[in-house]
C-alpha cells in the first residue's frame, strides 16, 4: 500500500456531491455519547460511511478514523494503524510509548498502557468496515477497551455484518448503542430531498412506488435519483428495472451477487419467485443442501436477505434484489423457471399447502398440477380463506371438469369441486333460489378428503355465501342471522381459520345493524377479541359498514362520515371483502345518502345515477335502497310526481317496504292521503320489526295523513307511538318528517319537547338579531310558514311554492317577509342556512 493511499484511509472520505444531511441519525449518534461502543451495521449501500463522515465533520474535536481492509487485524498491525490515526487527529500523547504497548501480557496490561498514552479528554475512534476484524487476540483487547476503557476511548464501529464481539453481553450491560438497516433506511421525506437535489420531482404516488421498491435503501434512492435526473418522465425510470452502467441493478450485482459463493447464488436465483423462502421448500426447489444455514449466513451478512421470524426459518429478499434475481431466473440458461415452479407446486401439495400449490402450478402452466392442486384442497382453501374464488381464473377452474384416467372410476373429488363452484357462482348472482339449490346439491355430494381445511371450515364458507345472498336479496335478518351464527361457530370449532370466522362475524354485525334493537353485541366482542389476538387480522369493510348503518339510523353525521371513510379504505385494501361486491356498492350508496342528508341532494342524485350505469344489476336490497333514495331526492326537490313515476308499481312490493315509504311520502307531499294509506297499511300491520326505522317512518307518515284528514288526535297518538318505539337510537325518520308535521308540533308543546333534536346541526347562537332558537323558534312559526320554509330548502321559486300550496304569489311574499323577520334573515339563502342551523330543515 503506498503512502498516499494509507494516509487517505486515516481520514473520513469526502462526502458525495449533493449529499443529503440526515439530522435524525446524527442526533442518534450524539445520544450514544456516554456509551463505550456504538455499532452501525447494515448491508452495502446503506449509507453507513457517509453518515459517520458527515457526523464526524460536526464534532468540535476531530475523531480518529480508520478505513479497514482484510488482513489488517493482527494486534500489532491494527494498533499501529490506530496510532497513526490518533496522531493524525492530534490525540496521541507519546508516540514512542504508544509503539511500546504490550501485546503479549494480556488485555488488562494492554489497556493499562493504552490509557497512559491517550489524553485525559475522551477520544472518538471510528473503525469503518470492521467486519474484517476477526483475530481473537485483537478482539480480546477491543473487548477490554469496551468494558473498562470507555472513559478514554469511544469506539464507533461500522460494518456490513456483526463484528465478532460479545454484542449480546454489551447490550445487557448497557454498553452498546446500535444503528441498523431499519434506522438507516431513508424516510419518504429524506428520499424526496435526495430527489430534489438532483432536480427530480415525483408525485406522492410515484414517491411511494420508489419507497416500496427500495425500502429506503440509500444507494437505491440515490442511484434512482441520478438515473432519473434530466429525463422527461422520471416516473418511468423509477418504475423500470435496469442493469446498465450506473444503475441500481449494476450496483447490486457488483456489491452483492458477485461476492456470493456459487451455492448461495444458485439458491437465491432459484428461489426468487417465492414470496417467502423457507429452508425445506428452498432445498426442494433449488436442490441446494443446507439451504437454511446458507440463508441464515446471508441474513447475518446483511446481503439483502431478511428473516421474517425469530427462529430464522423463513426469509424474504429485498424487492430490488428480488427483481434482479428474477431477471437472472428468466434469462440465465442454467435455470428452467417452469421446472422450478413445478417443483414448488409438488412440494406445497405434499406439504398440504394447497393455496401456494395452486399459485406455483399456475406459474408453471401445468394443467395436471393445476387440477391436482384444485382437487387436493386449494379450491376449498381459497374459499375458506377469502370467501370467494375470484382470485382463480375461470380457465383454471375449468380444469376441474377434465377427466382423470388415473382415478380409474367416478371422480368424486371433481364432483364435489363442481358442486362447490356452483354454490359460489349462484352467490355471485345473488339468487336465493339458485344458491339454496346449489347448497342442497353440495350437501349430498361426498367430499373425498377433509385435509387441513376440514369439512367444518368449508361448511362455514358455504353458509356464509348462503347468508350473504339471502341478506342482500331482502334485507331480512332472521334467516341470515341463523346461518351466520352457525357459520361462525363452525369456523371457531376448526380453530385454524380465524379469518373465516372474522368474516362471518363481520357480516353478522351488518345483519345485526338492521335488526330491531341492533341485535346482541356478542359478534362485535368476538370480532375485536380475534383482532387483538392476531396482529395479522383487521376489522373488515363489512364490519365498518355495519357501523355506518348504525350512524345512518342515528343520523350521526360525523361518525357516519368517519366510519364510511374507514370502510372505504378497508375495501380498497382487503381481498377478502372483494368476495362480496355488494359491500362496495353499499358503500357507494351510503356515500350518496350522506351527501343527501348533508343537504346536497343534487350530488347524491348524480352519484346514484352513476352507480346505475356502472352496475347494471344490483342485488334486490340495494336496488330498492337506490330507488328509495332517488325517490326521496325527487320529493325533497319538489318533484313528488317524478318520484312516483320512478317507483312505479314497485312501490307496492311488500318485500321492500322502503319503496312504499318513499311513495307514501311523495303522495303526502301532494296531500293525496288515500294512496298513501294503502301503501302504509301493510307496514303498519307488520309487527315483526317492532322498533325498526321502517315502522317508525310509517307511523310518522300515517300521522301526517291523519293530520291532513283533520284527525289531529289520531295523528298525535301515532307520533307518540313512533317516539316510544324509536327510543334513543332511531332519529333519521324524525328529521325527514319534521317539516311535514310542523303544524302538529306547533299545536302540541308536549309533543314538541319529546321530538328528537336534529343531530346533524351544530347549534350556535345567531347573535343579537336572533330572537329565539331551537324549539322556541319552531314554535314561533306558523304551519304555512314552515311549509314555505321547507320548500325554500328544496330551492323552489315563489311561483312553484304558490302553485303547490294553492296560494297567490302575493300571499307567498307576505309569508316570506314574516318568515325572514322571525329567522333574522335578509334573504332566502340566509333563511335556509338559519333553518338548517337550528334543525328546521
Amino acid at each position: 500500500m503506498d503512502g498516499v493511499t494509507a494516509r487517505s484511509r486515516l481520514r473520513p472520505p469526502t462526502l458525495p456531491a449533493r449529499f443529503t444531511h440526515r439530522r435524525r441519525l446524527s442526533v442518534q449518534l450524539d445520544s450514544f455519547d456516554w456509551l463505550p461502543l456504538t455499532l452501525v451495521c447494515a448491508g452495502a449501500g446503506s449509507g453507513k460511511t457517509t453518515l459517520l463522515a458527515d457526523w464526524a465533520s460536526t464534532l468540535p474535536r476531530r475523531p480518529a478514523w480508520i478505513s479497514l481492509s482484510p488482513g489488517e487485524d493482527a494486534p500489532q498491525t491494527f494498533w499501529d494503524r490506530v496510532g497513526a490515526a490518533l496522531e493524525s487527529a492530534g490525540h496521541l500523547v507519546d508516540r514512542n510509548a504508544y509503539a511500546a504497548l504490550p501485546h503479549d501480557r494480556g488485555p488488562a496490561a494492554f489497556l493499562a498502557g493504552l490509557r497512559r498514552v491517550l489524553p485525559a479528554q475522551r477520544t472518538v475512534l471510528i473503525l469503518d468496515d470492521a467486519q474484517h476484524l476477526i483475530d481473537p487476540s485483537l478482539l480480546a483487547e477491543l473487548d477490554a477497551v469496551v468494558r473498562a476503557g470507555g472513559d478514554r476511548l469511544r469506539l464507533i464501529v461500522s460494518a456490513r455484518l456483526d463484528p465478532v464481539l460479545a454484542l449480546h453481553s454489551y447490550r445487557s450491560a448497557g454498553l452498546l448503542g446500535e444503528i441498523r438497516a431499519t434506522e438507516l433506511a431513508m424516510t419518504p421525506q429524506e428520499s424526496r430531498r435526495v430527489l430534489a437535489s438532483h432536480s427530480v420531482a415525483l408525485t406522492d404516488g410515484q414517491l411511494a412506488t420508489l419507497q416500496r421498491r427500495t425500502e429506503g435503501w440509500v444507494a437505491g434512492v440515490r442511484l434512482s435519483a441520478m438515473g432519473a435526473a434530466g429525463l422527461a418522465d422520471p416516473a418511468d425510470f423509477i418504475q423500470q428495472f435496469a442493469l446498465d452502467r450506473g444503475s441500481v441493478g449494476e450496483y447490486l450485482v457488483a456489491e452483492v451477487l458477485a461476492r456470493l459463493s456459487p451455492a448461495e447464488r444458485r439458491l437465491l436465483i432459484a428461489t426468487s419467485f417465492l414470496d417467502e423462502v423457507a429452508g425445506p421448500i428452498a432445498e426442494a426447489v433449488a436442490e441446494v443442501p443446507g439451504a437454511v444455514e446458507l440463508l441464515r449466513g446471508l441474513a447475518r451478512a446483511n446481503s439483502f436477505v431478511t428473516p421474517v421470524n425469530d427462529a430464522q426459518l423463513r426469509f424474504r429478499y429485498h424487492p430490488l434484489l428480488r427483481e434482479i434475481l428474477l431477471h437472472f431466473l428468466q434469462h440465465d440458461g442454467e435455470f428452467s423457471a417452469t421446472r422450478l415452479y413445478q417443483r414448488a407446486s409438488e412440494w406445497c401439495l405434499a406439504a398440504e399447502d394447497p393455496l401456494r400449490a395452486l399459485e406455483y402450478a399456475r406459474l408453471g402452466h401445468n394443467r395436471r398440477q393445476l387440477r391436482a392442486a384444485l382437487l387436493g384442497g386449494s379450491l376449498a382453501a381459497t374459499l375458506i380463506e377469502l370467501g370467494t374464488l375470484n382470485t382463480i381464473d375461470d380457465e383454471v377452474l375449468a380444469t376441474v371438469a377434465d377427466p382423470d384416467p388415473a382415478l380409474g372410476g367416478e371422480d368424486l373429488a371433481a364432483q364435489h369441486a363442481t358442486a362447490l363452484i356452483a354454490v359460489v357462482r349462484a352467490g355471485e348472482q345473488y339468487s336465493v333460489v339458485e344458491v339454496d339449490r346449489a347448497v342442497r346439491r353440495l350437501a349430498v355430494t361426498p367430499s373425498p378428503r377433509a385435509g387441513p381445511h376440514s369439512a367444518l371450515a368449508l361448511r362455514s364458507a358455504v353458509l356464509e355465501i348462503q347468508a350473504r345472498v339471502h341478506f342482500w336479496s331482502s334485507g331480512d335478518w332472521r334467516f341470515p342471522s341463523e346461518l351466520l351464527s352457525e357459520a361462525a361457530r363452525s369456523a371457531r370449532l376448526v380453530g385454524s381459520v380465524p379469518r373465516a370466522e372474522l368474516r362471518c362475524l363481520a357480516l353478522l354485525e351488518l345483519v345485526n345493524a338492521v335488526r330491531p334493537q341492533g341485535g346482541d353485541a356478542s359478534a362485535r366482542r368476538r370480532s375485536r377479541a380475534l383482532v387483538r389476538a392476531d396482529p395479522e387480522l383487521t376489522l373488515s369493510a363489512t364490519y365498518h359498514l355495519a357501523e355506518v348503518v348504525r350512524a345512518f339510523v342515528r343520523l350521526d353525521l360525523p361518525r357516519w362520515r368517519s366510519c364510511l371513510d374507514l370502510a372505504e379504505t378497508r375495501w380498497r385494501q382487503s381481498k377478502s371483502d372483494r368476495g362480496d361486491p355488494a359491500i362496495g356498492w353499499a358503500l357507494i350508496m351510503l356515500r350518496s345518502w350522506l351527501s343527501f342528508e348533508s343537504g346536497d341532494a343534487a350530488s347524491a342524485r348524480t352519484e346514484l345515477l352513476a352507480l346505475e350505469r356502472a352496475v347494471p344489476r344490483l342485488p334486490p336490497l340495494l336496488l330498492a335502497a337506490r330507488l328509495h333514495l332517488l325517490a326521496e331526492i325527487e320529493t325533497e326537490l319538489g318533484r313528488p310526481q317524478s318520484a312516483l313515476n320512478l317507483l312505479g308499481a314497485r312501490s307496492a312490493d311488500q318485500s321492500q317496504p322502503w319503496l312504499a315509504i318513499a311513495a307514501a311520502r311523495a303522495y303526502l307531499s301532494q296531500e293525496r292521503t288515500a294512496p298513501a294509506d294503502r301503501l302504509l297499511r301493510f307496514t303498519l300491520a307488520d309487527d315483526s320489526a317492532s322498533d325498526d326505522p321502517i315502522l317508525v317512518s310509517a307511523l310518522l307518515l300515517s300521522a301526517r295523513s291523519r293530520q291532513l284528514q283533520g284527525a289531529d288526535d289520531s295523528a298525535e297518538w301515532q307520533v307518540r307511538q313512533a317516539l316510544e318505539l324509536a327510543g334513543d337510537d332511531i332519529r333519521q325518520p324524525f328529521v325527514r318528517a319534521r317539516g311535514m308535521l310542523a303544524g302538529l308540533l306547533e299545536g302540541s308543546p308536549r309533543l314538541l319537547r319529546a321530538w328528537p333534536a336534529d343531530p346533524r346541526v351544530e347549534r350556535r347562537p345567531l347573535g343579537p338579531a336572533a330572537l329565539v332558537v331551537g324549539p322556541e323558534l319552531l314554535a314561533s312559526l306558523s304551519g304555512r310558514e314552515i311549509a314555505i320554509l321547507h320548500r325554500l330548502g328544496a330551492r323552489m321559486t315563489n311561483a312553484e311554492i304558490a302553485r303547490e300550496l294553492l296560494l297567490s304569489p302575493n300571499t307567498v311574499k307576505s309569508h316570506l317577509t314574516a318568515l325572514y323577520q322571525k329567522l333574522g334573515a335578509a334573504n332566502r339563502s340566509e333563511a335556509v342556512a338559519t333553518a338548517r342551523q337550528h334543525g328546521l330543515l
